[in-house]
């Protein structure tokens, strides 16, 4: 399908420069792009009801982060603007949902250890995965 051709309005972060990026700044840039899609949306003729985020692997743990954290979370909080940060959907393509239990839990994976690399409290960071905020147990603040 010829995107230029159709009513889809489409935006990538991967023609985003993140050379030298820490990886645990991505889903800040994400928040942050979703609000500058959501400011610029009359000029650029995107319907902020059909907004709708997909990724895999990797993107699609940054998909859900960014439209799924609650406000308040301190992702955005460097962000231009004010906006509301809402989507109507999000297709994420196998990507993790539960950090803590890969880094450290019954699914523990080696490769989400060494993701996290030289954090310096790797398990705290881990505990603010998306599955913290979905699970009634836990709170944003009581991960």
């Amino acid at each position: 399908m010829d995107l230029r051709r159709s009513h889809w309005r489409h935006t990538s972060l991967s023609a985003v420069p993140v050379t030298g990026v820490q990886t645990c700044a991505l889903p800040i840039y994400c928040r942050c792009a979703l609000r500058w899609a959501v400011r610029n949306a009359k000029q650029y003729n995107i319907d902020t009801d059909r907004i709708v985020l997909t990724g895999h692997s990797a993107g699609g743990h940054l998909s859900l982060i960014t439209g799924m954290l609650p406000e308040g979370t301190g992702l955005d909080n460097n962000c231009d603007g004010t906006e509301k940060l809402k989507v109507a959907a999000i297709i994420n393509w196998y990507g993790i949902s539960d950090v803590t239990d890969l880094v450290q839990g019954r699914n523990h994976r080696n490769y989400a250890v060494m993701w996290m690399g030289s954090q310096p409290d790797p398990l705290t960071i881990a505990k603010r995965s998306v599955a913290a905020y979905l699970c009634s147990s836990r709170t944003a603040a009581d991960p």
